[in-house]
């Protein structure tokens, strides 16, 4: 007896990772025009919104790099965004922490990129944002899945 193979569709990986950096790219390009700011220094406000944190576990968060997180974070306390404390527990840590300008900042971020998301959904129907957003959280956990099965530590991403 004959069985039928099953074929798998396999995703386009090089589309993938295109559209995951056009993603990327255009943020960047938005931040850059409208705020005058890098998509660093914007991920560096919008984790602060938690509250304050160290800048190692602020650089793990938005995986960078630490020495490109502290010149971003000395540009920001610049610009009066963000301000630095000393750890009352450890002097040699330093904690940041938004500051109202860079609380107001951040509102006003988070406005602007909400009606952009807005019309970027406007390309897609309904439906087809629902299947997306799908999508997108069974590819996010079947990541954390993977990274558990080959103990790569991711978690201390926020999303």
């Amino acid at each position: 007896m004959r069985t039928a193979k099953s074929t798998r569709v396999k995703v386009d990986e090089q589309l993938f990772f295109l559209t995951a950096e056009r993603g990327k790219k255009l943020l960047a390009e938005i931040l850059r025009k409208e705020f005058n700011l890098s998509t660093t220094s914007c991920a560096i406000l919008s984790y602060l919104k938690d509250g304050k944190t160290s800048v190692q576990k602020l650089a793990a968060g938005i995986l960078a790099q630490q020495s490109n997180v502290s010149q971003r974070i000395n540009f920001l306390v610049k610009k009066k965004m963000l301000c630095k404390i000393a750890n009352r527990v450890d002097r040699r840590t330093v904690e940041i922490e938004l500051t109202k300008i860079g609380r107001d900042f951040l509102r006003k971020f988070e406005k602007s990129k909400a009606k952009k998301m807005e019309k970027l959904d406007n390309f897609l129907s309904s439906s087809e944002l629902k299947k997306l957003d799908k999508i997108l959280r069974k590819l996010n956990c079947s990541m954390g899945k993977f990274c558990a099965e080959n103990k790569i530590n991711l978690n201390f991403l926020k999303i």
